[in-house]
């Protein structure tokens, strides 16, 4: 019959931090089968954790410090700001397959083709993935 190294604490009753560390000295020793000093292994274990988060929490942050310009934002993350044209990601109508080639913006919770008249706001009828930022213009003279 197989038996967990894994214990379950099924006795409802608060976990500690020191019961949480003898179930995980209790389950390496089964598994492994030989004496381990309890501190050196919690050491152990809590640096690897957080070698882990840091690791995780580096790859975030450079996620955030990317230029929001330079990747498709997904409508589940966030939309732009409303007013605002942005290039947009949207499934076509015909073919299914993703397309890019037309500017939106929000608008009163609505993605709307981008015109530039004033407040000529047009309902998009197609379906909105992702959106872009539009890249700023050259500097100097045309």
């Amino acid at each position: 019959m197989y038996i967990s190294p894994i214990k379950v604490n099924t006795s409802y009753e608060p976990l500690t931090a020191e019961k949480y560390d003898d179930m995980i000295l209790e389950s390496v020793l089964y598994k492994v089968d030989v004496e381990v000093d309890k501190e050196e292994l919690l050491k152990a274990i809590r640096y690897d954790r957080d070698q882990y988060v840091k690791g995780f929490d580096d790859g975030v942050e450079s996620v955030k410090s990317k230029p929001v310009k330079d990747r498709w934002i997904p409508v589940t993350e966030h939309f732009p700001e409303d007013d605002v044209p942005v290039q947009a990601c949207y499934v076509g109508y015909n073919s299914g397959l993703l397309k890019s080639d037309f500017l939106v913006c929000r608008h009163e919770d609505e993605w709307c083709v981008w015109d530039s008249e004033p407040h000529s706001y047009n309902k998009c009828k197609v379906i909105i993935t992702h959106w872009k930022p539009l890249a700023k213009p050259p500097k100097g003279e045309v």
